[in-house]
């Protein structure tokens, strides 16, 4: 990775914490400055894209860089963990659980990985269970789902839900989609295949047949781990 893609990465994971936990601001016009002084230059989104088909590159770049960063194998094992059989059975013992913030991250990474496989029903599913646990992050998600399937009013909410109680305002949302931009048209991709099949053969079980995801198993926690050992 280049000293500038690292950056990039650097300033994501900076929008990502932000996206999440509403605690801290980003400097939107620092970290632009720095992409600006990169040996590669910067310049902001085309204009010749239509609304539609910016929010859906923007989802792209953001659900590849949710699967691909460190730690989201874990979030998706404890979330699998979770849902066992041996997890909790009912509402007041899901109160109890700890660390119940690493398994909305969970929801978060699994939708992103039901995305990036076109299980785009299913990703919509999980972000929604997310956002309404109060990840910020599949809230946005949720806003450039809406936004790709032209659809304003319900984009519209998940911005609004975005942005209550602290949330990013207007300038941080618009830097997270300059970086976006940055990152799809300067960084790989960084999904293979046996990633894609993997959401494949989980979809095609007998118990989730012409019907959502609904559960990620923990097998697939752990090819995911062994995926990012190996790149």
């Amino acid at each position: 990775m280049s000293e500038q893609s690292a950056a990039v990465e650097q300033l994501l994971a900076g929008a990502g914490e932000m996206m999440l936990a509403g605690r801290r601001r980003f400097d939107v016009a620092a970290g632009l400055r720095r992409l600006r002084e990169g040996p590669a230059g910067y310049t902001g989104p085309g204009t010749d894209a239509s609304p539609v088909v910016q929010a859906r590159d923007e989802l792209s770049v953001l659900v590849r860089w949710t699967v691909n960063r460190a730690g989201a194998r874990g979030f998706v094992g404890r979330l699998a963990s979770l849902l066992s059989d041996h997890g909790p059975q009912c509402h007041e013992a899901w109160l109890e659980v700890p660390d119940i913030d690493g398994a909305i991250r969970g929801m978060q990474v699994f939708a992103c990985m039901l995305y990036q496989a076109d299980h785009r029903e299913s990703a919509q599913f999980w972000w929604q269970l997310a956002a309404g646990a109060g990840s910020r992050a599949a809230a946005y998600c949720l806003h450039l789902h809406h936004l790709g399937l032209g659809e304003p009013a319900e984009a519209g909410h998940w911005r609004t839900q975005l942005q209550e109680d602290g949330g990013p305002d207007d300038e941080f949302i618009s830097g997270v989609s300059l970086f976006a931009d940055y990152v799809d048209r300067n960084c790989e991709p960084g999904w293979e295949p046996h990633m894609h099949r993997e959401i494949q053969r989980l979809a095609s079980r007998e118990d989730v047949r012409d019907a959502l995801v609904c559960r990620p198993e923990s097998e697939i926690a752990d090819r995911f781990q062994r995926y990012c050992e190996q790149h």
